[in-house]
């Protein structure tokens, strides 16, 4: 599992991060000082990544593997 990006944002307290997650894991679900946010399932839960023409026709590409949370920037409690 692969976690980003960095949460050093001072000056964003409040503002939404979207928080991505590289996984395998068939299940994931993100905690924020100890409240969850959520859980996302791999094939259920998807994201749209936008890519080159040259990749794909539409410009976009559904990943398997990446998951995504909107998180509120808040300080470590």
């Amino acid at each position: 599992m692969h976690l980003f990006p960095h949460w050093n944002w001072a000056g964003h307290e409040g503002e939404k991060i979207p928080v991505m997650v590289d996984t395998n894991a068939q299940e994931v679900e993100l905690w924020l000082n100890g409240k969850s946010l959520g859980r996302k399932k791999l094939g259920v839960d998807t994201f749209t990544i936008p890519v080159n023409r040259n990749v794909s026709t539409e410009g976009t590409f559904v990943s398997k593997f990446r998951l995504e949370w909107d998180a509120p920037r808040r300080p470590a409690s």
